[in-house]
């Protein structure tokens, strides 16, 4: 019984420690989706819904760890029992809501990623990607005699990021038609 005593909040700290780089690692995706923009441009053009609902819970789930981590430590320091346990009781419940609704929004972009990823819009999309590449070429022998060329190399290089996407979509989609 001393032994468990002892065990549970270390334990619990240690498991706080990997929410906290699970925090960290979710705020960083959050941030770089807001600011990179060879990221944020094709997510956003490509699934503007599934963007901003991503945006919206990545950052606040983070946080929401975050204050639960907080108050598991507040839990262990506390002298109270009922309190305690009404503390540890209140984490147990906000962490497991946390798992529930990440994985139920992951399942959700996922599945619409996937659905995208088998219409006609991707396929279209990969087709023009491939004419991207025999395209500048050319441009950059008529940018010679007007800026024009160049700016528009400029603009296809920055949705050329889009090209980062596709191999992912395109393999998640290989993999479930194999599955079915």
């Amino acid at each position: 019984m001393g032994c468990s005593r002892q065990l549970a909040p270390t334990l619990l700290l240690h498991v706080n420690l990997l929410l906290m780089v699970y925090v960290g690692a979710a705020l960083v995706v959050a941030a770089r989706a807001r600011w990179d923009p060879s990221l944020y441009i094709p997510a956003r053009e490509l699934f503007p819904r599934e963007f901003r609902v991503a945006a919206a819970l990545l950052p606040a789930a983070a946080l929401a760890l975050l204050a639960l981590a907080h108050l598991a430590l507040l839990a262990l320091r506390t002298r109270r029992l009922h309190l305690r346990r009404l503390l540890l009781y209140v984490y147990a419940a906000g962490v497991s809501s946390a798992l529930v609704a990440q994985t139920a929004a992951g399942a959700w972009v996922w599945a619409r990623v996937h659905a995208w990823a088998r219409s006609d819009a991707a396929h279209e999309l990969q087709r023009a990607a491939a004419l991207a590449d025999l395209l500048r070429p050319l441009l950059d022998h008529l940018a010679h005699w007007h800026p024009l060329p160049d700016k528009l190399n400029d603009l296809i290089q920055v949705c050329c990021a889009i090209q980062n996407v596709l191999p992912v979509i395109t393999h998640v989609n290989t993999g479930m038609n194999r599955d079915t």
